[in-house]
């Protein structure tokens, strides 16, 4: 499930990816704008709610589905990530 968080003000989403490592990125779609903690996590992916794009927890772009899936991703199809440290459970 992805998580909605602010901090400092800024908009966050977390979520875990396939192999269960927690993912920190930016909680806009470089598409249109959607909010990526209202979409679902998807084999380790977080998606859009809006039209489906869908990133890794490096913030890359790794399906456009309106494209198909072996389309190639534009390189600034991406949101930002960030580092993230788990400690205390």
């Amino acid at each position: 499930a992805a998580v909605k968080a602010r901090i400092f003000g800024l908009p966050f989403v977390a979520f875990r990816g396939a192999d269960g490592q927690a993912h920190v990125l930016a909680d806009t779609c470089v598409h249109r704008g959607g909010a990526l903690h209202k979409g679902r996590v998807v084999d380790g992916r977080i998606a859009c709610p809006y039209h489906g794009w869908q990133f890794d927890g490096t913030g890359r772009c790794t399906l456009i589905p309106s494209l198909g899936a072996d389309a190639a991703i534009p390189a600034r199809a991406k949101v930002d990530a960030y580092p993230v440290i788990e400690r205390y459970g």
